[in-house]
């Protein structure tokens, strides 16, 4: 791999830049806040903004490392309202693997956002950042996480029991990958 840090990140609706100082009060307001949306996630809905806060501050240290990947999502039209995130939750060196993970707010759900932030994350780790495979997965019970990895071309992998911190129980997953075709 060869690994540059996060870089910003155009598709055609969107701007995946770099968590920074004041996204905290739309992160909480668009998806840090709401139990619904992080129903199936690792983590529970933020109960005030002072652990968003601490989430932002979390996510952008993470900067400090050239081999860390963490993308706020933001529409083009209005690129300081923080509508979701998309990082490498963990990273395989010797194999030159990534795992992804990404959560978008509700409002913005079943208008394709978070395939096309997946599709520009996808082609970014794989033509420069020369990742060999991705993967992703997602709670069975969380379906429309799947169906933005088959939108995206990631085929199924199989079903693992995860351990979840949050709530500190094993959930079952469906896990997708898909491999660098570039030649790299």
């Amino acid at each position: 791999m060869k690994h540059i840090g996060t870089k910003d990140i155009n598709t055609p609706r969107l701007l995946l830049r770099k968590f920074q100082k004041g996204d905290e009060n739309s992160m909480f307001k668009n998806y840090c806040s709401d139990p619904l949306v992080t129903k199936y996630l690792t983590w529970n809905a933020h109960s005030s903004i002072a652990t968003t806060i601490i989430f932002l501050e979390y996510m952008m240290d993470k900067y400090n490392k050239i081999d860390s990947y963490a993308w706020a999502i933001t529409l083009k039209e209005n690129p300081h309202n923080v509508v979701g995130s998309i990082d490498v939750v963990k990273m395989d060196l010797e194999k030159e693997e990534v795992e992804i993970g990404y959560v978008l707010s509700r409002s913005l759900r079943n208008k394709k956002i978070m395939s096309e932030a997946l599709n520009g994350v996808i082609d970014y780790l794989f033509k420069e950042v020369e990742v060999k495979k991705i993967f992703a997965k997602h709670d069975i019970n969380n379906i429309n996480s799947g169906k933005v990895m088959k939108n995206n071309g990631m085929k199924y992998v199989g079903i693992e029991n995860v351990a979840v911190s949050k709530n500190e129980e094993n959930v079952i997953c469906a896990i997708y990958s898909i491999e660098n075709t570039y030649g790299i």
